[in-house]
C-alpha cells in the first residue's frame, strides 16, 4: 500500500516550491508508506506529484514519482500490477528500455505505447496519476474493483487528488468540511456510497474508471470496463475447473515481491481457500495473521483460523483486541 497525491493547474503555472508541497500532501500519508516521501514539480509547472512509498517490488529504483527516459511522462502509483512482467516483455519486444525493475515503470511505457488504452491492459488493483508534459494532460484511472482509493477536489483553478482526502489539508488555504447529508447513508449503510464522500467537495473517481483532464480544465471520464456473467446447461462441471484454475493462477500472480509474504486467515472459505493455494506455491510456510475480538466471542474467529492454520502448516499469529460500537464510531 503506498499514497499518491498531486494537483495540476488551469491557470497560472506553479513554482518550484509547490514540490515542497506535493512532499507535504504526500507527508498526510504516511500510514500508507511508512519507507519514503517524495514531491516534484513537472517541466512546464502544470503539475506537481506527490508519493508516500511501502517498498514492496524493486527496492533499490522503484521511487516514486517516476519519470520515463525522455522526462515527457510522470507517474504517482499506489497498488501492484500482476501482469507487468508479461507486459513489460511485450513492451521491450516493440522496442522500449527499461531502467527499472518495477511494476510501475510498466504504465510509463504503457501509456508511451498504448496512450489511455493502458488501462484495459493492466491486471491488478491500482489508482494512478499520470501526466503528459508535451499535451499538458493528467490521466487518473483507478483499478476494476475499486481496491485502490483516489479522491478528487476542485480548489479555484486547481484539481486536488490523492489516496485520502487529509493529504488536501496539508496545502494552504484548503480545509475539508463534513457533508451534512452523508451522515444519514453512513448510519443507512454503514458507508457513504461514492462517488460521494463525507467530505464536501470532495467526490471518488468509480471503481473501473479513467479520467483524463485537459490544461484548460475540460474533463472526460469513461467507464473501461464491466463484468459479465454468462452461464448454460451442463456447464458446472466445466466452470468448477475453471473457477479452479483461475484462482491458482490470480494467487500465483500476487506471490512477486521483493519482500516476506502474508496472509489474513479468519478461517472461512475465502482466506482459508487464499491460503490453502498459498501454500501449495511457496516453498516455505505461510505467515497467516488473525485477529481475535476479546468482548463478543460470537465475533471471534480465531478457533476456525487455527484449525486452516493447522490443516496448512502456516506460521500463524493472533492478535486480540478489544473494541465496542460506540468507540468504533
Amino acid at each position: 500500500m503506498c499514497g499518491i497525491a498531486g494537483l495540476v493547474s488551469f491557470g497560472a503555472p506553479l513554482g518550484l516550491e509547490w514540490a515542497a508541497r506535493a512532499r507535504g500532501m504526500a507527508e498526510r500519508l504516511e500510514r500508507r508508506g511508512p519507507d519514503g516521501r517524495r514531491g516534484v514539480v513537472v517541466p512546464g509547472g502544470r503539475c506537481a506529484l506527490g508519493h508516500a512509498r511501502l517498498k514492496v517490488i524493486d527496492l533499490e529504483t522503484g521511487d516514486q514519482p517516476m519519470a520515463d527516459g525522455e522526462g515527457r511522462f510522470f507517474v504517482v502509483f499506489n497498488g501492484e500490477i500482476y501482469n507487468f512482467l508479461d507486459l513489460r516483455r511485450e513492451l521491450e519486444a516493440r522496442g522500449h528500455r527499461f531502467r527499472t525493475r518495477s511494476d510501475t515503470e510498466v504504465i510509463l511505457h504503457g501509456y508511451a505505447e498504448w496512450g489511455e488504452a493502458v488501462v484495459t491492459r493492466l491486471d491488478g488493483m491500482f489508482a494512478f496519476a499520470l501526466y503528459d508534459t508535451l499535451e499538458q494532460r493528467l490521466l487518473l484511472a483507478r483499478d476494476r474493483a475499486g481496491k485502490k482509493p483516489l479522491y478528487l477536489m476542485r480548489a479555484g483553478d486547481r484539481l486536488l487528488f490523492a489516496s485520502q482526502p487529509r493529504a488536501f489539508e496539508a496545502l494552504e488555504g484548503v480545509r475539508l468540511a463534513p457533508d451534512p447529508d452523508a451522515f444519514p447513508l453512513y448510519l443507512a449503510y454503514g458507508y457513504v456510497p461514492g462517488p460521494r464522500t463525507a467530505w464536501q467537495g470532495v467526490v471518488t473517481l468509480p471503481p473501473a474508471h479513467a479520467a483524463v483532464f485537459e490544461a484548460d480544465g475540460r474533463e472526460r471520464r469513461w467507464r473501461y470496463w464491466r463484468a459479465h456473467f454468462r452461464s448454460g446447461p451442463g456447464q458446472e462441471e466445466d466452470e468448477a475447473l475453471t473457477l479452479r484454475r483461475r484462482l491458482e493462477a490470480a494467487v500465483e500472480a500476487r506471490l512477486i515481491a521483493d519482500v516476506p509474504l502474508g496472509a489474513f486467515l479468519s478461517g472461512g472459505v475465502d482466506s482459508s481457500l487464499v491460503v490453502g493455494l498459498m501454500s501449495r506455491l511457496m516453498d516455505e510456510p505461510v505467515r497467516t495473521f488473525s485477529i481475535g475480538f476479546a468482548d463478543d466471542p460470537n465475533y471471534d474467529e480465531t478457533s476456525f483460523a487455527r484449525l486452516a492454520a493447522d490443516a496448512f502448516g502456516t506460521d500463524h499469529t493472533e492478535f486480540v483486541v478489544e473494541a465496542s460500537a460506540a468507540d468504533l464510531l
